[in-house]
């Protein structure tokens, strides 16, 4: 059994020996050492137990200097990394860096075009802006069914009520796919959807496609 601090690490405890021992196994290094997290870490990491790895994702967003007013600001990109280490005697292993990527490695597969759902962004002057560095991008949520999608929750601005979930390839740094969906109820980039396996349980009646 294992108990999760995103802050800090994991600590786990092997309940099948008759000493019940417990071992700590702290997460990898920030992505940004001299800012630690102050609030709630969800809004910026994910772990989760996927194809008998452990897998850890962190987000970082990247705000524009001196664009923060009224408690909000101008995004200029984020960075996203994965780690991974194996679920049995990680303590033993360590953590390994699968993937780190920029908003702007981000290629777009153009089979997908719900890409079309997410916004055309200006700047003061009416240039275009890369809409994947100007969105405000957090909540990543790892996939329990693929080792390198991620999904991410993004907003134009982190109070709006109107949302997007960014399904990512990490490993081949491209977009798949775009779903909208309203946030009136969450609070700026918050917790507002989880990874399951339940799909793995239903199946179709018969004559249903």
């Amino acid at each position: 059994m294992g108990w999760v601090d995103l802050y800090r690490g994991i600590l786990f405890c092997d309940l099948l020996r008759d000493s019940t021992k417990f071992r700590y196994f702290p997460l990898p290094p920030p992505l940004s050492p001299n800012n630690s997290l102050t609030s709630s870490p969800r809004p910026h990491r994910d772990i989760a137990l996927v194809q008998g790895r452990i897998k850890f994702i962190e987000t970082r967003l990247h705000v524009r200097p001196g664009s923060i007013i009224n408690g909000t600001f101008i995004s200029q990109g984020w960075t996203a990394a994965t780690w991974t280490a194996p679920h049995a005697n990680p303590w033993k292993h360590g953590w390994r860096q699968d993937c780190k990527i920029t908003a702007s490695d981000i290629s777009v597969d153009d089979s997908k075009m719900n890409f079309e759902l997410l916004p055309k962004l200006f700047d003061d002057q009416g240039t275009p802006q890369p809409t994947l560095e100007r969105l405000h991008v957090g909540h990543p949520t790892l996939s329990l069914h693929s080792d390198d999608i991620v999904c991410f929750m993004a907003k134009v601005d982190q109070w709006d009520d109107d949302a997007w979930v960014l399904a990512v390839d990490m490993k081949n740094k491209r977009l798949k796919d775009v779903a909208e969906f309203g946030a009136e109820r969450t609070l700026g980039i918050g917790y507002a959807y989880m990874s399951s396996n339940i799909s793995d349980y239903l199946r179709k009646a018969p004559g249903n496609y």
